[in-house]
């Protein structure tokens, strides 16, 4: 029983010097010191997300009553859900956004022709920006900034 009451005891003081340790550094130093810190680490990580998807406007020429996103599309498109496309649609979003025309060149042609699978299809490419939970819960995005407009017709 006193080995018991002995851990006890150790465990609980090293709590209070972890914990006035903590305050001290942080308190007289402005900034926390490994591996003692406050526990705000959290609260400084920023929120907001940020991805691209592809908003698809018309599919095999008929315009749609409203626009959805590829991966919500999987009653025209096998490859809906897959995250190889939703990598390749990223690829594709960055390379946009930077102008990189040479990986533009290389992966827009890609994008097309395996996830759109040669379907007449005009669509937007969406730089989103969105907070994790709230897109579970609701799927709103914070916001949606056009990069560009796209088409591609079907096969010959």
């Amino acid at each position: 029983m006193k080995t018991y009451r002995s851990a006890q005891w150790t465990v609980v003081l090293i709590i209070v010097i972890y914990t006035a340790v903590s305050y001290t550094t942080t308190r007289f130093r402005g900034s926390e010191l490994f591996p003692f810190f406050n526990w705000s680490l959290f609260t400084k990580v920023p929120n907001e997300k940020h991805d691209f998807g592809l908003r698809l406007l018309t599919v095999d020429g008929e315009p749609l009553s409203e626009p959805i996103y590829f991966e919500e599309a999987d009653a025209w498109f096998d490859e809906a859900h897959s995250i190889v496309a939703y990598q390749a649609i990223q690829q594709f979003g960055s390379a946009v956004r930077e102008a990189d025309e040479t990986t533009i060149e290389e992966i827009r042609p890609f994008v097309e022709s395996t996830y759109l699978e040669n379907q007449t299809v005009r669509y937007e490419l969406v730089r989103r920006t969105y907070l994790p939970i709230s897109r579970v819960q609701t799927g709103a995005f914070v916001n949606e900034e056009v990069l560009g407009q796209f088409e591609v017709g079907g096969a010959p």
